[in-house]
């Protein structure tokens, strides 16, 4: 198999997930790699995808086929029996993806495990947009509250935001509607693939001088909630060994995949974003956009400007 690297769209990722054909996708991406878009239907890359893949019926195999098909993904014609293998413009422009991050997609390497690749790339993407739009709220506390657009925002005190990146096992699934178990599961294989890097974090809560097992019932007559993460430690302070309770805090996540920003050409661009008239509505994604912003609220996964060919 000789060595490619895709840019495979966020969004075309999380569609997979969602629609579980993460199977007959890692087929797709094989063939998008071993070929130039073009395949004969007795072509070898076929047999030997089966192998590679270890797609062990040929049932199987013409069952990813078929989903392929049913996706349009791949296209066929029966009189020349030529597959044809869709590019990622022509899956965006289908499902009018609008987001522009992409993964980069080594085909030797990460077909191993295409849903830790997957989990891993759409967690790090989920990430990288919350840093950034951490980053454009320090730069808007700079101005003052007359400056801003909008209206004034309602915003945690600065004690109560982390001084970290992190997110919970739940919150990582959510998107893909995965249960905890499962997500906790990819976000494992994720680490061992080295897609994520995951830090346990914690919060001191009480510092004792000797171990007290009613401390988490002491803690959950005030917040139940808070005792469930209450994990017991010990460490010393100078030459003193003490016992600590401590809150497990969701993970720092780190992103080790890499990341490029798709560029949409003017006529590309059309594609996914027609001039609106005035007698269309816009798409509920936009009107709840649309109302977020009017409400001083500026949502990490959306850039504003995608709202300026709609009228409301």
């Amino acid at each position: 198999m000789k060595s490619k690297v895709l840019n495979i769209p966020i969004e075309v990722m999380t569609y997979v997930f969602v629609e579980d054909i993460r199977k007959p996708f890692r087929l797709f991406l094989y063939l998008k790699a071993v070929s130039s878009g073009m395949l004969h239907k007795d072509s070898e890359e076929f047999q030997q995808a089966m192998d590679i893949l270890d797609i062990k019926d040929v049932r199987t195999f013409r069952k990813y086929i078929s989903a392929l098909l049913n996706e349009n993904w791949i296209g066929y014609d029966d009189k020349t029996g030529m597959y044809f293998i869709r590019g990622f413009q022509f899956i965006r422009e289908q499902h009018a993806f609008i987001k522009r991050s992409t993964a980069l997609f080594h085909i030797d390497s990460d077909v191993i495990d295409l849903d830790a690749f997957m989990f891993g790339a759409i967690v790090g993407d989920r990430i990288n947009r919350l840093k950034s739009y951490r980053e454009i709220q320090k730069k808007e506390d700079g101005r003052t509250a007359t400056k801003r657009r909008g209206v004034a925002k309602q915003v945690l005190s600065p004690s109560s935001i982390p001084d970290y990146l992190g997110m919970s096992v739940a919150a990582m699934g959510w998107p893909l509607k995965l249960s905890q178990t499962r997500s906790h599961e990819l976000k494992t294989r994720a680490e061992t693939a080295g897609y994520l890097k995951c830090n346990n974090m914690f919060r001191e809560v009480v510092v004792m001088d000797k171990p007290d097992r009613s401390i988490k019932s002491f803690i959950g007559r005030g917040d139940p909630e808070l005792a469930k993460k209450i994990r017991i430690k010990t460490k010393r302070i100078g030459k003193k060994k003490v016992v600590v309770a401590m809150e497990q805090l969701h993970d720092e996540v780190i992103p080790l995949i890499d990341y490029k920003s798709y560029r949409l050409r003017k006529k590309i661009a059309k594609n996914f974003l027609p001039a609106i008239d005035g007698s269309q509505r816009p798409p509920v994604w936009a009107l709840w956009v649309n109302e977020k912003i009017k409400n001083g609220i500026i949502p990490p996964e959306y850039d504003p400007q995608i709202l300026k060919n709609y009228v409301f």
